[in-house]
């Protein structure tokens, strides 16, 4: 193996991506005499990583681990259940005050809905009271309305000023013309007779 596919599988190494082949191959490669230099540190890895021989857990680890920690139950499941608990509890807290709140807003009117008066007919007599009242404001605040009608007068009126002056301006337009054309005719005449 050439340096440059050994420091590419090492990297491949490093990042947990290399398949059984490439390892064996590394530790091949290491394994030998001809390594280079600047692998020395890779070199020692590969040699002593050999020798580290890590056992497996095996059937029952996790059921001693609990009997030694005075648990029956891993933290996982102590977590969970404990969460469970408290969102059991916060679920039956809001079920108990939603239902305070719809039972309230049903059975109970506002105060705005209750009945001021006990006599229909003093009730119908405040409401046309009121209603009159209202009517006045209304009148007295259309009182203003006939002068926004003369607003209304003046764009009208500048519309006419304005048709009048663009007539003025053709008629100014013509006028020039005529002056112009018979100037040039004078001027023709003067010149053919000498």
């Amino acid at each position: 193996m050439d340096l440059k596919e050994v420091k590419i599988i090492l990297s491949r190494y490093y990042e947990g991506l290399t398949t059984e082949e490439e390892e064996s191959a590394l530790a091949g490669y290491f394994a030998g005499d001809d390594v280079a230099e600047e692998l020395y540190i890779d070199r020692e890895w590969f040699r002593h990583s050999g020798d580290m021989n890590v056992p497996e857990p095996g059937e029952g680890f996790s059921e001693r681990l609990n009997a030694v920690t005075g648990t029956g139950k891993s933290l996982a499941d102590k977590s969970s259940i404990r969460v469970l608990r408290y969102s059991r509890i916060a679920a039956t807290i809001a079920l108990l005050i939603s239902g305070y709140l719809i039972a309230h807003s049903v059975f109970s009117k506002p105060a705005y809905m209750k009945d001021t008066y006990s006599d229909p007919q003093m009730a119908m007599a405040e409401v046309q009271r009121v209603l009159a009242e209202v009517s006045l404001n209304m009148k007295k605040g259309t009182e203003g309305l006939p002068e926004l009608k003369k607003l209304g007068e003046a764009p009208a009126a500048l519309a006419t000023f304005r048709s009048a002056s663009r007539t003025a301006a053709k008629s100014i337009e013509a006028l020039d013309l005529k002056a112009k054309t018979s100037e040039t005719e004078e001027k023709n005449r003067k010149s053919q007779i000498q």
